[in-house]
């Protein structure tokens, strides 16, 4: 049941109809949930990555990673609507967003101290 129209043409309503087709008891209110909470997990991991390559690797490898960080976050969403059992995976791994906050925030602490 993978979509395969095309991964930039994803949109909410899109990804909201594909969850909703594959599992019955998702609401809309879930998928929003989930929606922000990943999108606050990628941003978070994605600005705590970029940082540290940038420290390390310099600013142009910074930047092919974050042009690649963002293809990411496109095409995901793609995969967590293809089945409802990737769709409570992702979902029970988002909840977790408030401990990738702590993380990437001790990550760009401990590079701004030591490197």
């Amino acid at each position: 049941m993978l979509n395969t129209e095309g991964y930039a043409e994803m949109t909410y309503e899109k990804f909201a109809n594909n969850v909703e087709q594959c599992d019955d008891t998702v609401t809309r209110k879930d998928i929003s949930k989930f929606i922000i909470r990943y999108s606050i997990i990628h941003l978070l991991i994605s600005i705590a990555v970029v940082y540290g390559c940038s420290i390390i690797l310099g600013t142009g490898f910074a930047f092919l990673l974050m042009l690649l960080c963002i293809a990411l976050f496109i095409v995901i969403f793609d995969v967590f609507s293809s089945s409802a059992e990737s769709f409570k995976r992702a979902n029970k791994f988002s909840k977790l967003w408030i401990l990738f906050a702590i993380l990437a925030l001790a990550g760009i602490i401990a590079m701004k101290m030591f490197l």
